[in-house]
């Protein structure tokens, strides 16, 4: 197995990865940075340089040019004007950053959501991605379904299919709306 299988510029390619402009020391008053961090059909959300996050249609993008747009382009770095909590005029200055979490505080993200999500498929049933995300109530409730729950027989195939529905929703998210779910928002279940 390849040493950083985890690594977008590994599955990207490179003809996304490459770099689209340098704007290091130029930058028009009144743009922002940030970087692309949901995408859904036609719109998606900017993470800006102050924290907050600004929405955005297709039709804002003023240079794309790779002529692409999917669900990978949450890697990708941007320049825009902020008109309120919208963002317009954006500018895609690097497409397949790497991705760092923005956290409330300022500090590294605590738990991998690659982590979660595998401990919720594999122990799943006894509430091992509870104990990491550090929910240790809801699994130690599930520890005693998958254990004890066995002399009903209900709980063990409830807490199973619990563990295996987190685990898929964990893989779905992206690095930031796990971060924001799971940590920032300590939402406990699904």
């Amino acid at each position: 197995m390849k040493e950083n299988w985890w690594d977008p510029r590994e599955w990207l390619g490179p003809e996304i990865l490459s770099e689209v402009v340098d704007d290091s020391t130029n930058s028009e008053p009144g743009t922002m940075k940030g970087h692309i961090t949901h995408v859904r059909k036609d719109v998606g959300v900017i993470r800006g340089a102050d924290g907050a996050e600004y929405s955005f249609a297709i039709q804002d993008i003023l240079a794309n040019p790779h002529g692409k747009f999917g669900r990978w382009a949450e890697l990708w770095e941007v320049s825009f004007l902020p008109e309120g909590d919208r963002a317009t005029q954006i500018v895609i200055r690097r497409v397949g950053v790497t991705y760092k979490v923005i956290t409330l505080d300022g500090s590294e993200q605590k738990k991998e959501k690659i982590m979660a999500a595998t401990l919720a498929l594999l122990f799943g049933a006894l509430g091992a991605h509870k104990f990491y995300l550090g929910y240790n109530t809801q699994g130690t409730i599930m520890l005693l379904m998958g254990t004890l729950g066995w002399f009903l027989l209900v709980p063990p195939f409830a807490s199973f299919l619990i563990g295996l529905i987190e685990g898929v929703i964990y893989f779905r998210k992206n690095e930031q709306e796990f971060y924001d779910t799971y940590e920032a928002k300590q939402r406990a279940w699904f």
